[in-house]
């Protein structure tokens, strides 16, 4: 389950209004902050907007199609977890999206209600993982630095010490 404090943005991305619509009707009831985008530059400025979790996109949209999108998407958040949705199902596009892009999943036209909302629920889950990973390395690493700063310190205080034991060896003798 995701805690209610994750990012739960879901981001639709699609030229036709009535899947857009479809979409949206499927997956109000699942308790996503919805955003809709009729195209991919709209798309793009949501994404610069606003922190999104998971997107659903269109492969065939006019002007900048889904793997684009989804290229340029990556230059702006690379922690987004993507769902390629789209009426061609041959195995090079499927590839190709998998291949450029590690898309999460990829859905073919016309889709299963339960299983569109199974996967984008494990793509949220999965959103979570990484994002709970990603934390983790970051503290690790601050962690880390802060140990090796403390470290230095006492390793510079050790030699400190030495220094005046033999200082005080050498008085002595």
């Amino acid at each position: 389950m995701i805690a209610k404090d994750r990012n739960r943005r879901l981001l639709l991305v699609d030229d036709e209004e009535e899947i857009l619509d479809l979409l949206n009707r499927q997956l109000r009831s699942e308790g996503y902050d919805i955003s809709l985008a009729p195209s991919g530059e709209s798309g793009l400025q949501i994404v610069q907007d606003h922190e999104v979790g998971v997107i659903v996109s269109d492969q065939s949209m006019p002007g900048m199609d889904g793997i684009t999108f989804l290229d340029k998407v990556r230059e702006i958040n690379d922690e987004v977890v993507f769902i390629m949705l789209t009426g061609d199902g041959s195995l090079e596009s499927v590839l190709k999206a998998v291949n450029q892009l590690q898309i999460f999943s990829y859905i073919i036209k016309p889709w299963s209600v339960p299983s569109l909302q199974s996967t984008i629920r494990n793509a949220f889950q999965h959103y979570e993982a990484c994002s709970i990973f990603r934390k983790t390395v970051k503290r690790w690493m601050y962690q880390n630095e802060h140990l090796k700063r403390e470290n230095d310190k006492l390793t510079k205080k050790n030699k400190e010490i030495e220094m005046q034991l033999e200082k005080i060896r050498g008085t002595m003798s």
